[in-house]
């Protein structure tokens, strides 16, 4: 008892409650962590033995004895000297190759892993997204272990009674609500944990690449979920090796290399850190110039309409955020090639042709302008379209489906993607200077935030170095008579 009571006393040390110092949240001092690594597996257990033995042997025998010890292991250092600050509402991005510490600092921070010396500080209600699974009882169903955890939060019975159907219908895992843990998928134990862990309104939430496991569609709503926590004031810590992610979310990040800080300050000085740190452990000194042309922009005319009864799949992504008075709405909105194959992995730069299913649902007269932007699952807005033009004049009436479509290319690097669709109504007749759309008469007839998903592929991207990729022609001029 008096062991367990010095080891809990020795935690607490490490790892305390903030008092309340202004809009500090999270103070990290000087965080180190280290593990022996024992030469064999007889040495784990006889040189602790000698080491206690030194301590009652008189001084001469003791130190050979430690040396002795000494010799049966060595100290790998997963992170050394770590310090940093977090005040309250901010984000910051943990980056870093594998092993590079970033996991064993959240768990430090989280409170799941002591430090080896230093101190951690913090100040408010923790949820900590680490590894999957992570507090579920796999022989307990869903819905027990949403309680079992909301009691480990902090919640009392009542207030995860009121969150109960919210966090259910986040998770959106349906009748394995009420089967054991132990048989669900990686993505649904995913879905779960973070409903769970987010629906608690946590002062600080620790994220460690556990999205990676979602769908494209789950993506996107986290990443809403973590935006909607940010405004209202919770700090976050992220761990990812996608740049994109942390130069979106976060306003500062640490890179981490063999458990060192090489690299701290703005998420985009960073993130060209990390991006440079990796060029260099591949030997590549310095970016190469792309050389690759581009071909011209070829634009289909307008195909005969095609007609359908909806896509349940479609309805079921646009409940999550729409908007509008819907006279005409968005049925469907898919990706095509050239031959009208439906796409759902598209090769970078590839021209396509998007298209969008409407129907009305009372008589519409007006001029229409349909646009769209794609977006990462971050909700970062990367590209957007529409025609300028302005003219396409509909006139229908109630149940009349008509289809729109808009060739494109899309040069992003290889990621998953989803797009944006609006529709805005005009009066009839009007009219647009020098084909600027003028949006201070228009009626929002819908908008779905996620209309359509699509991965991109392209092997190339090793010289990718942003969202979006624009190759060029290169021409060499000698300067020598």
């Amino acid at each position: 008892m008096m062991k367990d009571s010095k080891r809990l006393e020795s935690a607490m040390n490490n790892h305390n409650s903030m008092p309340a110092t202004g809009d500090l949240v999270i103070a990290v001092d000087a965080i180190s962590k280290a593990y022996r690594i024992w030469e064999t597996p007889t040495a784990r257990l006889t040189a602790p033995l000698q080491e206690s033995l030194a301590k009652v042997l008189p001084a001469g025998a003791g130190a050979a004895l430690r040396r002795r010890a000494g010799r049966q292991y060595r100290d790998f250092h997963a992170l050394k000297d770590i310090s940093f600050e977090l005040r309250k509402g901010e984000c910051i991005g943990i980056i870093g190759r594998n092993g590079s510490g970033k996991s064993t600092l959240l768990q430090i921070i989280a409170g799941t892993l002591q430090p080896t010396s230093g101190r951690v500080n913090s100040s408010g209600r923790v949820a900590a997204l680490l590894e999957l699974g992570t507090g579920f009882n796999p022989e307990f169903t869903g819905r027990e272990n949403v309680f079992l955890n909301g009691i480990i939060l902090g919640l009392t019975q009542a207030e995860i009674e009121a969150k109960y159907n919210a966090i259910a219908a986040f998770a959106d895992i349906g009748d394995f609500m009420d089967q054991p843990v132990k048989s669900y998928s990686s993505g649904m134990t995913m879905r779960l944990a973070f409903a769970v862990q987010t629906a608690v309104e946590p002062d600080i939430l620790i994220v460690d690449e556990a999205l990676s496991v979602g769908d494209a569609p789950f993506q996107a709503k986290c990443f809403a979920r973590i935006r909607t926590l940010q405004e209202s004031g919770c700090t976050i810590l992220f761990v990812s090796h996608d740049v994109t992610s942390v130069l979106t979310l976060c306003s500062s990040a640490i890179l981490l290399s063999s458990g060192r800080t090489i690299s701290q300050g703005t998420a985009k000085k960073v993130c060209d850190d990390y991006q440079l740190l990796c060029l260099e452990e591949r030997g590549i000194a310095t970016p190469l110039p792309i050389t690759a042309g581009s071909d011209q922009a070829r634009f289909l005319e307008r195909a005969e309409a095609y007609v359908s009864k909806g896509n349940p799949e479609f309805e079921k992504n646009a409940r999550s955020q729409r908007a509008g008075n819907g006279a005409l709405k968005l049925i469907d909105c898919y990706i095509e090639d050239l031959s009208g194959k439906r796409l759902s992995l598209v090769e970078y730069n590839q021209e396509v042709v998007i298209c969008w299913l409407l129907q009305s649902h009372e008589k519409i007269t007006a001029a229409i302008a349909l646009s769209f932007t794609a977006k990462s699952l971050r909700g970062q807005s990367l590209i957007s379209g529409t025609d300028k033009r302005s003219n396409l004049i509909l006139n229908l009436d109630a149940g009349q489906i008509v289809s729109a479509r808009m060739s494109y290319r899309f040069p992003l690097k290889s990621d998953h993607y989803y797009l944006t669709t609006s529709l805005f109504a005009f009066p009839p007749g009007r009219k647009f200077v020098n084909e600027m759309i003028n949006f201070d008469e228009a009626v929002l007839l819908d908008l779905v935030e996620y209309s359509c998903y699509f991965e991109i592929n392209w092997d190339r991207r090793w010289c990718h170095y942003g969202p979006v990729q624009l190759d060029g022609t290169m021409e060499l001029i000698s300067l020598n008579p």
